[in-house]
Protein backbone atom coordinates (compact mmCIF):
# COMPACT_ATOMS: atom_id res chain seq x y z
CA UNK A 1 0.00 0.00 0.00
CA UNK A 2 1.51 3.10 -0.68
CA UNK A 3 0.55 6.52 0.56
CA UNK A 4 0.21 9.63 -2.06
CA UNK A 5 1.39 13.06 -1.11
CA UNK A 6 2.22 11.96 2.56
CA UNK A 7 5.48 14.05 2.43
CA UNK A 8 5.25 17.12 -0.33
CA UNK A 9 7.89 19.43 -0.89
CA UNK A 10 5.64 21.89 1.17
CA UNK A 11 5.34 19.62 4.11
CA UNK A 12 9.28 18.96 3.56
CA UNK A 13 9.94 22.47 3.67
CA UNK A 14 8.04 22.96 6.86
CA UNK A 15 10.14 19.74 8.50
CA UNK A 16 13.30 21.59 7.54
CA UNK A 17 12.15 25.06 9.01
CA UNK A 18 11.02 23.00 12.12
CA UNK A 19 14.72 20.65 12.23
CA UNK A 20 16.57 24.41 11.41
CA UNK A 21 15.02 25.68 14.77
CA UNK A 22 16.13 22.71 17.24
CA UNK A 23 19.33 24.13 19.61
CA UNK A 24 19.91 20.72 20.90
CA UNK A 25 20.46 16.71 20.18
CA UNK A 26 17.43 16.17 22.61
CA UNK A 27 15.36 18.83 20.93
CA UNK A 28 16.24 17.74 17.92
CA UNK A 29 15.33 13.97 18.53
CA UNK A 30 11.83 14.97 19.63
CA UNK A 31 11.07 16.91 16.44
CA UNK A 32 12.65 14.16 14.18
CA UNK A 33 10.52 11.65 15.64
CA UNK A 34 7.72 14.48 15.35
CA UNK A 35 8.17 14.58 11.55
CA UNK A 36 8.73 11.15 10.33
CA UNK A 37 5.75 10.11 12.28
CA UNK A 38 3.28 12.37 11.02
CA UNK A 39 4.34 9.79 7.81
CA UNK A 40 3.72 7.01 9.50
CA UNK A 41 6.99 6.13 10.93
CA UNK A 42 7.69 5.12 14.52
CA UNK A 43 11.65 4.38 14.88
CA UNK A 44 14.69 5.56 13.29
CA UNK A 45 18.49 5.84 13.92
CA UNK A 46 21.11 7.77 12.81
CA UNK A 47 24.62 6.59 12.41
CA UNK A 48 27.92 6.21 10.87
CA UNK A 49 28.90 2.64 9.93
CA UNK A 50 31.26 0.69 11.07
CA UNK A 51 34.48 0.20 9.41
CA UNK A 52 36.81 -3.01 10.50
CA UNK A 53 37.10 -2.77 14.11
CA UNK A 54 34.93 -0.35 14.52
CA UNK A 55 31.88 -0.57 16.92
CA UNK A 56 28.49 0.92 16.52
CA UNK A 57 28.15 2.40 20.09
CA UNK A 58 31.02 4.67 19.35
CA UNK A 59 29.28 5.37 16.01
CA UNK A 60 25.24 6.12 16.99
CA UNK A 61 24.34 9.65 16.82
CA UNK A 62 21.00 9.23 17.85
CA UNK A 63 18.39 6.24 17.90
CA UNK A 64 14.67 5.95 18.57
CA UNK A 65 13.81 2.24 18.68
CA UNK A 66 12.49 -0.32 21.25
CA UNK A 67 14.39 -0.79 24.12
CA UNK A 68 14.63 -4.67 24.00
CA UNK A 69 15.35 -4.37 20.47
CA UNK A 70 18.84 -2.18 21.02
CA UNK A 71 20.02 -4.41 23.79
CA UNK A 72 19.66 -7.47 21.85
CA UNK A 73 20.74 -5.72 18.72
CA UNK A 74 24.30 -4.92 20.75
CA UNK A 75 24.01 -7.99 23.26
CA UNK A 76 24.49 -9.97 19.93
CA UNK A 77 26.63 -7.81 17.98
CA UNK A 78 24.35 -7.73 14.79
CA UNK A 79 26.22 -5.26 13.74
CA UNK A 80 28.54 -7.89 12.06
CA UNK A 81 25.84 -9.45 9.89
CA UNK A 82 23.51 -6.54 9.72
CA UNK A 83 22.09 -6.67 5.71
CA UNK A 84 20.69 -3.07 5.87
CA UNK A 85 24.44 -1.72 7.56
CA UNK A 86 25.94 -3.44 4.78
CA UNK A 87 23.93 -2.57 1.88
CA UNK A 88 23.90 0.74 2.97
CA UNK A 89 27.91 1.53 3.22
CA UNK A 90 27.75 0.96 -0.38
CA UNK A 91 24.46 2.29 -1.79
CA UNK A 92 24.63 4.99 -3.84
CA UNK A 93 20.60 5.87 -3.25
CA UNK A 94 17.99 5.47 -0.84
CA UNK A 95 16.63 2.06 -0.62
CA UNK A 96 13.81 -0.11 0.90
CA UNK A 97 14.62 -3.12 3.82
CA UNK A 98 12.87 -5.17 1.38
CA UNK A 99 14.65 -4.99 -1.59
CA UNK A 100 17.60 -6.46 0.58
CA UNK A 101 15.44 -8.81 2.64
CA UNK A 102 14.15 -10.38 -0.58
CA UNK A 103 17.87 -11.29 -1.68
CA UNK A 104 18.52 -13.01 1.75
CA UNK A 105 18.34 -17.16 2.06
CA UNK A 106 15.96 -18.20 4.35
CA UNK A 107 18.29 -19.79 6.81
CA UNK A 108 20.79 -17.36 7.15
CA UNK A 109 21.48 -15.38 10.02
CA UNK A 110 20.65 -12.18 8.18
CA UNK A 111 17.19 -13.66 7.34
CA UNK A 112 16.80 -14.56 11.51
CA UNK A 113 18.16 -11.14 12.30
CA UNK A 114 15.78 -9.41 10.44
CA UNK A 115 12.92 -11.58 11.43
CA UNK A 116 13.70 -10.52 14.91
CA UNK A 117 13.39 -7.01 14.07
CA UNK A 118 9.99 -7.65 13.09
CA UNK A 119 9.06 -8.95 16.00
CA UNK A 120 9.89 -5.35 17.74
CA UNK A 121 8.08 -3.74 15.16
CA UNK A 122 10.96 -2.40 12.61
CA UNK A 123 8.89 -3.62 9.52
CA UNK A 124 8.94 -1.41 6.00
CA UNK A 125 11.95 0.35 6.38
CA UNK A 126 13.72 2.59 4.15
CA UNK A 127 17.36 3.59 4.44
CA UNK A 128 18.84 6.64 3.30
CA UNK A 129 22.98 7.11 3.02
CA UNK A 130 24.40 9.99 3.72
CA UNK A 131 27.79 11.00 1.64
CA UNK A 132 30.04 13.86 2.02
CA UNK A 133 33.16 15.04 0.29
CA UNK A 134 35.37 11.94 1.78
CA UNK A 135 32.53 9.51 1.14
CA UNK A 136 29.90 7.58 3.47
CA UNK A 137 29.27 9.62 6.48
CA UNK A 138 25.71 7.82 8.01
CA UNK A 139 23.12 5.70 7.27
CA UNK A 140 19.51 7.14 8.35
CA UNK A 141 17.17 4.64 8.77
CA UNK A 142 13.56 4.62 9.21
CA UNK A 143 11.07 1.60 10.19
CA UNK A 144 7.86 0.71 11.55
CA UNK A 145 5.56 1.88 8.82
CA UNK A 146 2.08 0.31 7.23
CA UNK A 147 2.48 0.80 3.56
CA UNK A 148 5.49 2.26 1.60
CA UNK A 149 5.90 6.07 0.20
CA UNK A 150 5.44 6.97 -3.53
CA UNK A 151 8.54 8.39 -5.43
CA UNK A 152 7.65 11.95 -5.12
CA UNK A 153 7.68 11.76 -0.96
CA UNK A 154 10.67 9.08 -1.11
CA UNK A 155 12.67 12.30 -2.70
CA UNK A 156 11.05 14.42 -0.32
CA UNK A 157 12.26 12.72 2.85
CA UNK A 158 15.63 11.56 1.29
CA UNK A 159 16.09 15.34 1.28
CA UNK A 160 14.92 15.93 5.20
CA UNK A 161 17.10 13.33 5.73
CA UNK A 162 19.82 14.57 4.75
CA UNK A 163 19.28 18.16 5.65
CA UNK A 164 18.47 16.60 9.25
CA UNK A 165 21.90 15.00 9.51
CA UNK A 166 24.12 18.13 8.58
CA UNK A 167 21.64 20.01 11.30
CA UNK A 168 22.70 17.14 13.78
CA UNK A 169 26.58 18.28 12.99
CA UNK A 170 25.58 21.81 13.28
CA UNK A 171 23.95 21.60 16.67
CA UNK A 172 27.36 19.50 17.51
CA UNK A 173 29.32 22.46 16.19
CA UNK A 174 27.36 25.23 18.03
CA UNK A 175 26.38 26.55 14.80
CA UNK A 176 23.42 27.71 13.22
CA UNK A 177 21.48 27.13 10.02
CA UNK A 178 19.31 29.97 7.60
CA UNK A 179 16.83 29.38 5.20
CA UNK A 180 18.01 31.07 1.94
CA UNK A 181 15.60 33.72 0.86
CA UNK A 182 15.51 31.96 -2.37
CA UNK A 183 11.98 30.68 -4.58
CA UNK A 184 10.64 27.30 -3.43
CA UNK A 185 12.44 25.62 -6.46
CA UNK A 186 15.54 27.20 -5.94
CA UNK A 187 15.83 26.27 -2.24
CA UNK A 188 15.41 22.69 -3.67
CA UNK A 189 17.88 22.55 -6.38
CA UNK A 190 20.43 24.62 -4.11
CA UNK A 191 20.06 21.64 -1.08
CA UNK A 192 20.61 19.36 -3.66
CA UNK A 193 23.38 20.91 -5.54
CA UNK A 194 24.75 21.09 -2.21
CA UNK A 195 25.01 17.53 -1.53
CA UNK A 196 26.94 17.14 -4.63
CA UNK A 197 24.12 16.09 -7.41
CA UNK A 198 24.99 17.77 -10.80
CA UNK A 199 22.36 19.71 -12.80
CA UNK A 200 21.69 16.42 -14.36
CA UNK A 201 21.22 14.27 -11.77
CA UNK A 202 19.30 17.78 -9.86
CA UNK A 203 16.78 17.51 -13.35
CA UNK A 204 16.01 13.42 -12.57
CA UNK A 205 15.36 13.53 -9.22
CA UNK A 206 13.00 16.74 -9.73
CA UNK A 207 11.55 15.77 -12.96
CA UNK A 208 12.37 18.93 -14.70
CA UNK A 209 14.65 19.58 -17.65
CA UNK A 210 18.45 20.06 -17.45
CA UNK A 211 17.79 23.52 -19.26
CA UNK A 212 15.08 24.28 -16.50
CA UNK A 213 17.81 23.37 -13.53
CA UNK A 214 20.66 25.60 -15.46
CA UNK A 215 18.09 28.34 -15.62
CA UNK A 216 17.12 27.87 -12.03
CA UNK A 217 20.77 27.80 -10.68
CA UNK A 218 21.88 31.05 -12.81
CA UNK A 219 19.35 32.74 -10.91
CA UNK A 220 20.67 31.20 -7.48
CA UNK A 221 24.29 32.34 -8.23
CA UNK A 222 23.24 35.98 -9.42
CA UNK A 223 20.98 36.51 -6.02
CA UNK A 224 24.13 34.74 -4.22
CA UNK A 225 27.02 37.56 -6.29
CA UNK A 226 28.50 34.44 -6.89
CA UNK A 227 31.03 33.60 -10.16
CA UNK A 228 29.83 29.53 -10.37
CA UNK A 229 27.95 27.36 -8.74
CA UNK A 230 30.91 25.83 -6.63
CA UNK A 231 31.22 29.71 -5.16
CA UNK A 232 27.75 30.05 -4.81
CA UNK A 233 27.62 26.91 -2.78
CA UNK A 234 30.63 28.26 -0.93
CA UNK A 235 28.75 31.40 -0.06
CA UNK A 236 25.88 29.84 1.13
CA UNK A 237 27.82 27.47 3.60
CA UNK A 238 29.55 30.52 4.65
CA UNK A 239 26.63 32.47 5.61
CA UNK A 240 24.62 29.72 6.60
CA UNK A 241 22.25 29.28 4.54
CA UNK A 242 22.65 25.65 3.66
CA UNK A 243 23.65 23.35 5.99
CA UNK A 244 27.45 22.33 5.87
Amino acid sequence: MTHSGAFSFDKASEALARIKATKSAREFERVFLEVVSEIGYRFFVISGIPGNGESLADLLIVAHVPDAWRNIYFASNYIEIDPIARRCAVAPEPFFWMEVISQLERDSPEHALMRRAEEHGLINGVCFPVHGVNGLEAGVSLSGKAGTLNPSDMRNLHLFCLYAFNRLKSIARGSAISVPSLTKREREILLWSAFGKTNRQVADILFLSEETVATHMKNIIKKLSAQNKAEAIAVALRAGLIPG
